[in-house]
């Protein structure tokens, strides 16, 4: 008698799902990747399918998209307004 056993293999992930699971969290391509540990052309590549994502990364970027459905952020809604800027920081940007 033989035994099958199944393993379950998620497909690779897509560049859809890098994006979705970025933005769920409410982060930009640069915070994403600095909290990956990776380059923010990185994650652009990703985003874009032109570098497939792979090993130790796509795992823990599934297991974030995970943590963003339990827990969602509020996003900024349309139209809302950022936060002004510090007058140091709109004083460098004068300056150059």
């Amino acid at each position: 008698m033989t035994l099958r056993i199944a393993f379950h293999y998620p497909l690779a992930m897509i560049g859809q799902e890098v994006r979705r699971i970025r933005e769920a969290l409410g982060l930009s391509q640069r915070r994403f990747a600095e909290r990956l540990g990776v380059h923010k052309v990185t994650v652009a590549k990703w985003e874009t399918d032109a570098q497939g994502v792979r090993g130790p990364a796509e795992r823990l970027i599934r297991l974030l998209g995970e943590a963003a459905t339990d827990n969602p952020k509020p996003g900024n809604p349309k139209g809302a307004r950022k936060a002004p800027r510090r007058r140091s920081e709109r004083r460098r940007k004068a300056t150059r």
